[in-house]
């Protein structure tokens, strides 16, 4: 045993490793060494840190009243005991074994040692402590000086954080990172066992509805409740990932194979629709799943997600609820994004061509307007229709450029029909993604003034299900297109199930019915009940009707004697460039007969 006043009398040097070091230079600056018994003993006694004294046979000699309150001993009861009582770790060799020599080496050759270990209180209790140790050596022997820190709160704020980065703050689920480190984990023990595994990707339909409609508090209320229900479906054993938005991401260990990964899938679909109350408001929302294999999809974390994404994406456009991987799909998906790539050449490389299709007034039975409608003249694929590039346009951020092109040349053609004399009405389809632009109408009034067309002239065909997806954005904007004199259509009336309050509150001017209920109007009385009543709504509501898809005679006049305004469709002609257009105009009974087409015709 040792004295205090010994063991004080080497704490000046034993200190420089204690663990908050950057107080004691300042503290020797101050302080002449020759008093240093008192001050130290004042350190001991007052310093907030645990501070005890070890033999070289691993007895407590020293210990402070920080280290009393640490670990709740009174010093006479524990000076003399092992330290294997306050630190189990310490039952190694670093306090066993040592010989004098060893013990004798000075403590300014000695290294601190910080370490992180367990503290054992009184009471049983375990908690995490930091320790700083040094060396000295005491009448021969060696003492081990230890500074004590209690981290609890430390950890608790490191393990605080560690959740953050790692998990997702409103759902408390799993996030991305730590999702796909999880599915790296699976894939080394799967391969291992030679066992099967299946990722899934979910997202929830009409949530931007939703969030847009009803605020984003009840769409994060929605999150939490899908996922609630989602761990209440699923196994002990998966993990529930939420990686952004409204998709989740699912780790199904040990599946046997797709089949019945895709029983899960169906069950979390099932789960899912059903109804949510929400602050009052009962919501019904569905979701689609996608579903990639381990190995037969992927053997890494990035490839096992995107497939389970492509999947995801074609039950979302199938309208199927979940999907299992394809290869055939990824195809398609290739296809697409190479099809980005050699679109935005396209547009540059004058690639694009517009193809006009008349608008007949069914009453005067004569031309009134023209559809201009986009074509891709593809040099391998040959002439593509807008269903095989509109929707890669949209997803790739090229339906901007797509669009003001196709506006752009038929307001050029327009023009030059007008110096001719053909005095007609030029319609131009727009794209959902375009209603979501604030500056959709300047653009449009900047080219109608650039070719010198008035704004009356010019239709924007919209479509009903454009108006659903974003009726406040879709407002704006029509708003801001009408006021400049432009005229709007909603196109695909009745296959959007919109509101008619909705509809009424637009400032319209034509509505164009659906070619779906047009073609089969003469033999089907359902049909035809349903185009009457569009028409004469439509003209309840101030609107001009535009039929759609119009083959035959016989629509042509069930039509005119319905009072539907103006006709479209193969009847009167397909959709072709501009100088078969012409032609058209000068051959066709249904053409411009009282107009000047002499011009045209040279």
């Amino acid at each position: 045993m040792i004295g205090l006043g010994k063991f004080l009398g080497l704490m000046v040097l034993a200190m420089v490793e204690r663990i908050d070091r950057q107080s004691i230079p300042l503290m020797f600056q101050s302080l002449d060494i020759r008093r240093k018994d008192v001050m130290m003993r004042n350190v001991v006694l007052n310093s907030f840190d645990g501070i005890i004294a070890i033999d070289d046979s691993g007895a407590i000699e020293v210990f402070n009243p920080a280290a009393e309150r640490m670990f709740g001993y009174r010093s006479d009861e524990i000076i003399g005991r092992p330290a294997a009582i306050l630190f189990p770790e310490l039952e190694g060799p670093e306090l066993e074994g040592r010989d004098n020599s060893q013990a004798q080496r000075d403590v300014r050759e000695i290294d601190g040692d910080l370490r992180e270990m367990a503290g054992r209180g009184k009471d049983g209790r375990t908690f995490p402590v930091e320790m700083a140790l040094s060396e000295v050596a005491i009448d021969d022997r060696g003492l081990v000086t230890m500074f004590v820190r209690d981290i609890t709160r430390r950890k608790a704020q490191q393990h605080r954080l560690e959740h953050q980065a790692l998990h997702d703050a409103l759902t408390g689920l799993p996030n991305r990172t730590l999702f796909q480190d999880r599915v790296q984990q699976t894939i080394l023990s799967a391969a291992r066992n030679r066992e099967s595994f299946a990722v899934l990707l979910l997202d929830l339909d009409r949530f931007k509805e939703v969030n847009d409609t009803l605020g984003h508090h009840i769409g994060d209320l929605l999150l939490q409740q899908v996922a609630t229900r989602l761990g209440d479906v699923m196994r002990a054993s998966d993990t529930i990932a939420r990686l952004g938005g409204d998709e989740f991401a699912l780790l199904l260990p040990e599946m046997e194979n797709a089949e019945a990964a895709q029983r899960v899938a169906e069950t979390i679909v099932e789960a899912l629709q059903r109804p949510y109350a929400l602050a009052g408001l009962t919501i019904e929302v569905g979701s689609s799943t996608g579903i990639a294999m381990f190995p037969a999809h992927g053997d890494e974390p990035a490839v096992l997600m995107q497939r389970a994404d492509v999947a995801m994406y074609a039950a979302k456009q199938a309208d199927a609820g979940t999907q299992i991987y394809d290869p055939e799909i990824d195809r398609h998906g290739v296809r697409d994004l190479t099809l980005a790539g050699e679109l935005r050449r396209a547009i540059d490389n004058d690639q694009l061509v517009v193809h006009y299709q008349p608008k007949v007034d069914l009453s005067k039975r004569r031309i009134m307007g023209a559809e201009a409608l986009i074509r891709w003249q593809h040099p391998e694929h040959g002439l593509l229709p807008p269903g095989d590039f509109i929707d890669t346009a949209e997803k790739t951020g090229l339906i901007e450029p797509l669009t003001l092109w196709v506006l752009n040349t038929a307001l050029a053609q327009c023009a030059a029909w007008r110096r001719a004399g053909i005095d007609i009405e030029m319609a131009v389809n727009i794209s959902a993604k375009m209603l979501d632009d604030p500056s959709l109408g300047p653009k449009v009034e900047g080219l109608l003034r650039a070719w010198r067309v008035p704004a009356e002239v010019l239709v924007l065909d919209v479509t009903e299900n454009a108006l659903i997806a974003d009726p406040d954005h879709a407002m704006e904007t029509i708003v801001a297109i009408s006021e400049l004199g432009v005229r709007v259509a909603i196109d695909d009336f009745g296959t959007g199930y919109s509101s008619l309050a909705y509809l009424s509150r637009l400032p319209a001017d034509e509505l164009k019915i659906d070619k779906s209920f047009v073609s089969g109007m003469i033999g089907d009385a359902s049909n035809r009940t349903i185009v009457q009543s569009t028409i004469d709504m439509a003209h309840n509501m101030a609107l001009k009707v535009v039929a759609e898809g119009i083959e035959s005679d016989a629509l042509i006049e069930a039509l005119a004697g319905m009072g539907c305004d103006i006709g479209q469709g193969f009847r009167f002609a397909r959709p072709c460039p501009a100088d078969k257009f012409e032609a058209w105009l000068t051959e066709s009974p249904w053409g411009a007969r009282d107009m000047n087409v002499l011009a045209l015709a040279a």
